[in-house]
């Protein structure tokens, strides 16, 4: 801020804040993305913010004013194999100065991991996995489609189907 005679002038740009996002895909086939921030100030005044969805923040492939909110929505559709997007948020002031944050969101499949092995023998029938006393169910060497960052959780049961 600079002040001379009574005139002040902001050449100070705003200050980031935190971002955050949360996704998940419908049964429809289509990809929400919910965007939340806060703490973003400025010397005088925010005067409103806009996002871009991209695969960097060189490429932005969706855009939106969204004013001076704190949260938005997207509706995506399933088109990609593997997505990768990243949500960079821009705070602009009265002045036209802007300070932004990018953050990696995605990076989806729509492909299901490479199935492995499964066994219910008892361990000591499998010597090549140290470590594992009694019966029950046993899986390994299952890989995850490139990009996805592997695989989250694995879920098994007894029953006559799968859930």
């Amino acid at each position: 801020v600079v002040a001379s005679d009574g005139v002040t002038i902001d050449l100070t740009e705003p200050q980031m804040g935190w971002l955050e996002t949360s996704s998940y895909t419908n049964a429809d086939g289509v990809f929400n993305i919910f965007v939340f921030w806060g703490g973003w100030a400025d010397r005088g005044q925010l005067n409103h913010y806009e996002l871009c969805l991209g695969a960097s923040d060189a490429a932005c492939s969706v855009y939106a004013d969204v004013g001076l909110t704190s949260t938005h929505h997207y509706r995506l559709p399933l088109s990609n194999v593997i997505l990768y997007h990243q949500v960079c948020l821009q705070a602009w002031d009265g002045v036209r100065l802007h300070t932004s944050k990018c953050v990696e969101v995605i990076q989806m499949s729509l492909e299901p991991p490479i199935p492995g092995w499964v066994a219910n023998a008892p361990a000591t029938h499998r010597p090549w996995v140290p470590g594992l006393e009694g019966e029950g169910c046993y899986w390994g060497d299952w890989v995850a489609p490139p990009g996805t960052g592997g695989i989250k959780y694995y879920q098994w049961g007894i029953g006559l189907r799968p859930n």
